[in-house]
């Protein structure tokens, strides 16, 4: 969230001082989702920055939720990938809002290298966050990769085969 938000504050063409502002706060509210901050200590921070022009694209609330771990944004895929010996693909969008792209598929080789994973990344031209092209339509090379690579991994042996699961004749 920190890279996404921070973009989006560039592309609304603000600066250094608003993306430190940006900075103290996404980190105050992380710290708070993981119970390191108490409540007292965020919320003069949270009504501050809510009366900053950019508040709305730095997707923190205007009060401070219930705390509590935050593990969809503690997650990390690479710690995973790094335990898997099977195939695995990973599609990125050509220049996501909200994801480092190059910095994430740098990662997930490494991880792969280390796990054994056979790993193939596929960047989809013309899209951003999700496999949809600007109209909204799902990435035609998205749908044929996918197809394609579940067809080979099956072809191959290397994966689940279709006909594990059909009951004996």
């Amino acid at each position: 969230m920190r890279y996404g938000t921070r973009r989006q504050l560039r592309s609304a063409g603000l600066g250094p001082a608003d993306l430190a502002d940006l900075d103290q706060l996404r980190e105050a509210y992380e710290d708070f989702l993981r119970g390191k901050r108490s409540r007292a200590d965020v919320e003069p921070l949270f009504r501050a920055a809510s009366l900053q022009p950019w508040f709305e694209l730095a997707w923190v609330p205007r009060e401070p939720p219930e705390p509590g771990e935050w593990p969809d944004m503690d997650f990390d895929p690479a710690e995973l990938i790094a335990t898997l010996s099977c195939p695995v693909l990973a599609f990125f969008g050509e220049d996501d809002d909200w994801v480092p792209v190059d910095e994430s598929i740098e990662r997930w080789r490494a991880a792969a290298v280390t796990g054994g994973a056979d790993l193939t990344v596929v960047r989809l031209p013309g899209t951003s966050h999700e496999p949809a092209e600007r109209s909204g339509e799902v990435s035609r090379l998205y749908e044929e990769t996918l197809g394609d690579w579940v067809a080979s991994v099956l072809r191959e042996g290397t994966g689940a085969r279709m006909d594990d699961t059909a009951p004996p004749s």
